[in-house]
């Protein structure tokens, strides 16, 4: 397995930011205004904030999608993808963009992430029509780590059912591979996010695994990598996919020639594609 690579949130946002600037070019005739709300608090610790992209057409029937920003679970931010994410907006989806309790030494262990997602979505299925839309039904999206965690809420926490489908940019999606491999560049996030080394609750990795997590009720997965990611093999996600499949799980799988980040065409493609998912299974 190859050598992580690190990106910080500063390379990725100038990045998406470029290729968000590519996409106003391309689609400027199919485009409305976007009103962000920011830095609403769904929750007492200063971490717990999200912002709301608002197209300036919105009514109870405006779907709604929900992303995660990446980071290992201990460090990033919803601005890191503001720019990618306004995309979304201004072809007619309401984003909201959270940030999440980031893991640290001894506080914010799983599942207090998955609490927080909670949280906001009780929190817009209350005040959504503050902002003039409603909240029927939402997707879910994250990239790297809060695509796993988007994956993993879908599977197994989505208790109230208001998840109607997910769509996952370079996902982890079997934390129980890193413990397998013995390689601490892979397992020390994933023992911070948890709090136990893999040697010590190896049924706590599966069980914070979507890979495991995954029933033949999961809602419908769309599915993105890179075949060059060193961050994230793309093994997986090409494992979660033929599990899936073997449950006759609504699922697709986009692969790009990229790294653990795409832009320019391949970004367009990915956006495209998310529309068109949620707009198929968000009714």
């Amino acid at each position: 397995m190859k050598t992580p690579l690190h990106l910080s949130p500063l390379y990725l946002s100038f990045f998406l930011m470029s290729s968000c600037s590519q996409m106003s070019r391309t689609d400027a005739t199919s485009e409305m205004s976007v009103q962000i709300v920011e830095n609403l608090s769904y929750g007492n610790d200063p971490e717990q904030k999200v912002d709301i992209l608002l197209p300036s057409m919105r009514n109870d029937q405006t779907k709604v999608m929900l992303f995660l920003h990446g980071g290992s679970w201990k460090k990033g931010d919803k601005s890191d993808y503001t720019p990618a994410l306004k995309a979304f907006a201004q072809r007619g989806f309401v984003i909201v963009n959270m940030n999440y309790r980031l893991a640290e030494k001894n506080k914010n262990k799983f599942p207090v992430q998955m609490d927080d997602i909670t949280a906001v979505i009780n929190m817009l299925d209350k005040r959504s029509h503050e902002w003039g839309f409603g909240l029927k039904n939402i997707g879910i999206s994250g990239h790297s780590a809060g695509a796993h965690l988007a994956l993993l809420y879908s599977y197994h926490f989505n208790k109230t059912g208001k998840v109607k489908a997910v769509a996952a940019l370079a996902p982890v999606s079997d934390l129980t591979d890193a413990g397998r491999l013995g390689n601490a560049e892979y397992q020390n996030p994933i023992a911070n996010f948890l709090g136990k080394k893999f040697l010590q609750d190896s049924t706590l990795w599966a069980a914070a695994s979507p890979y495991w997590m995954v029933t033949a009720g999961a809602v419908p997965t769309l599915l993105f990598h890179g075949t060059e990611d060193r961050v994230v093999p793309i093994n997986q996600s090409a494992k979660l996919e033929k599990r899936l499949e073997s449950l006759n799980v609504p699922s697709k799988f986009i692969k790009y020639d990229a790294g653990h980040v795409w832009l320019g065409a391949d970004l367009r493609d990915t956006r495209d594609n998310v529309i068109k998912w949620m707009n198929t299974y968000l009714n």
